[in-house]
């Protein structure tokens, strides 16, 4: 704690930059390890949130779906109306 102010105002903390810049400056391998950690574990979280969103259909109901047009349009045209 000697790099550090010895009292902070009620409810407050050092900053993030600063004290990441002091923890660097003191200790560099271990801040190169946290952030190492901390890019993984976000790289394996993508993967996951991918791997949830991924719908997996057979062929039979691909070929199905490849066969009906996809039209995208604001608004839905209504026969009666033209």
């Amino acid at each position: 704690m000697r790099y550090l102010p010895t009292k902070f105002p009620k409810g407050r903390a050092p900053e993030k930059t600063y004290f990441f810049n002091i923890m660097n400056t003191i200790m560099e391998e271990y801040v190169r390890s946290i952030i190492q950690h901390a890019n993984r574990v976000r790289a394996e979280k993508t993967h996951e949130a991918e791997a949830v969103q991924t719908i997996e259909i057979t062929d039979d109901w691909y070929e199905k779906l490849k066969a009906i047009p996809f039209v995208s349009c604001r608004f839905i045209l209504n026969s009666k109306f033209l």
